[in-house]
């Protein structure tokens, strides 16, 4: 846990930042590990910064439960139809890839919020997601490591790295599992002051922050 005395920020820098929503699209056979790391980062960065910094909100195609790929039913804060306004969405990806599964609605409304300049990206295996829905032309991104060749084979025109993490302008993908934790400390250290709480939120998850 952090405690106030080993945080150390400035009273300028906490009060400087405003909070931001991350929504997180859970797909049917989303993968627990990547969501988590995702938000418990965030978490840790609010605890970090002695203040909401960051508010994360669990987004589906529709109101029922979820089953992830461990089997837990995770029930979503919101609908696509009812979802709040956004700082950025990550779509936490199946595991393994639903290519069957009609995904229509969901490209429709991932469309909707790139048309609006809302970042965008996707955890484990979500960027197949936003490739299919054409969302990812001109950006380098990246995929689990077993879904490089699937995503290479199905999305020619797209700029695919190998790597934990990329952060290209608008577009956040990870690998998926504790990459996650990586990829949001690199999207909290670009925040005001955000240099100094990545590095408390790392402290608090005991890892180092990566380079993607």
């Amino acid at each position: 846990m952090v405690h106030p005395a080993s945080t150390n920020l400035s009273p300028s820098i906490v009060k400087s930042c405003s909070v931001k929503t991350f929504g997180f699209l859970i797909l049917p056979n989303f993968t627990t590990i990547g969501l988590a790391s995702a938000v418990e980062t965030l978490r840790m960065a609010n605890l970090a910064a002695r203040k909401p910094l960051f508010r994360s909100v669990l987004i589906a195609a529709d109101e029922a439960p979820v089953v992830a790929s461990n089997g837990m039913r995770v029930l979503p804060d919101f609908s696509i139809a009812n979802a709040p306004e956004l700082d950025a969405l990550l779509v936490v990806g199946a595991n393994p890839i639903d290519r069957g599964r009609s995904s229509r609605p969901l490209i429709d409304w991932l469309r909707k919020l790139a048309r609006q300049h809302l970042p965008l990206g996707g955890i484990c295996t979500g960027s197949y997601l936003l490739a299919k829905a054409e969302l990812l032309k001109g950006y380098r991104c990246t995929i689990h490591w077993e879904d490089l060749p699937t995503l290479q084979a199905h999305f020619p025109g797209i700029v695919i790295s190998s790597q934990l993490f990329e952060l290209d302008r608008d577009r956040y993908t990870c690998s998926g599992g504790v990459a996650a934790m990586d990829m949001m400390l690199q999207l909290v250290a670009r925040e005001p002051g955000g240099q100094d709480i990545a590095a408390k939120a790392a402290e608090a998850v005991a890892m180092r922050p990566g380079a993607g």
